[in-house]
This record gives C-alpha cells, structure tokens and sequence, in this order.
C-alpha cells in the first residue's frame, strides 16, 4: 500500500512538471511571435492561441512536448469564418482542433501527411509552391521550435503560406 502511495505521488509530481514546462513553452512562443510580427492583429491571435494552448495543456492534452525533440506548430487562419485549424505535434504525438475566439474542438486530423513531412523536413522550395493552391483559402502559420537544455526556446523557424498568395 505504501509502495502504491508513493508512485502516486511521483505520478503527480512527474504530471505537474511537463504541464509546468509546456505552460512556459507555450507563453514562450506567443511573446516571440508577438515581438516577431510586431502587429496588433497578430497580437490578438498569438493571445487567443497560447489560451487555447494553456486550457489543453491544464486538460493533460499538449504535456507530449519534449525539450529533447524539435515542436511542430501549423495554424490555418480562415478570414471568412474567423476560425483557425491547429495541429500541433513532434515524433511522438500530436493534436489537432479547431478553435473560435470562445471555444476549441479538437479533430482527428486537418492537414495533409504530403504538407506535414514537408514541414518537417523543412523544405521551404516545395512549401512555396503550395502558395495559392489546395490550402481551402486558408493562411498558414507554420513554426518549427527548438529547445536548449535548460528549457528554453533555443529558436523559432517561421514561415507563412496563403492559400490566396501572399501574406501581408
């Protein structure tokens, strides 16, 4: 019984450390983009994305994030409904939903394996061919992060993709 008590505890503990860490990761990115594109627009949706991304996080759904492993982030805006198409993920596991600026939903899959393993390998050349083409009118947002040892975001690889051309 004793024994039992114990890995409950370290369970608890272990469990309270990754959200710790994925809250930190999280706030992280939203204060690099919002310095990165230095707008209020994207002010506003850097805010709305990282409380999504905190309320998944309180619900045990993004504790997956790894320092040791590069964090994938694609976010599809879509002007006309004013909702965003998220998936986040690294090798082990991954999340998709769909957001609103009051709720979230989350869904089992949003974007292409051919759009995701270009991502991944970060092939800017056939990503640019995408623009203006099979993205449903969507901007995509796409960030690769990369942690130091200490936990911290060591960097931020950022590119843009608009389902109608460029993005402003």
């Amino acid at each position: 019984m004793k024994t039992i008590k114990i890995i409950s505890v370290f369970l608890f503990f272990v469990s309270c450390s990754a959200q710790k860490q994925a809250l930190k990761i999280s706030v992280g990115i939203c204060k690099q983009n919002i310095e990165f594109y230095n707008n209020k627009k994207a002010k506003v949706s850097e805010k709305r994305a990282n409380k999504i991304r905190k309320e998944l996080i309180k619900k045990e759904k993004l504790t997956f994030i790894s320092l040791e492993d590069f964090l994938y982030i694609i976010e599809g805006y879509d002007f006309e409904t004013d909702k965003t198409y998220t998936k986040i993920w690294n090798s082990k596991e991954k999340i998709n939903f769909i957001s609103d600026k009051k709720s979230y939903k989350i869904v089992t899959n949003l974007y292409s394996d051919d759009l995701i393993n270009l991502i991944e390998d970060w092939n800017i050349k056939e990503l640019d061919k995408k623009k203006g083409t099979a993205l449903d009118g969507l901007d995509l947002y796409i960030y690769k992060v990369l942690f130091n040892e200490k936990g911290k975001i060591k960097s931020i690889k950022r590119y843009n993709i608009s389902g109608y051309g460029e993005i402003k």
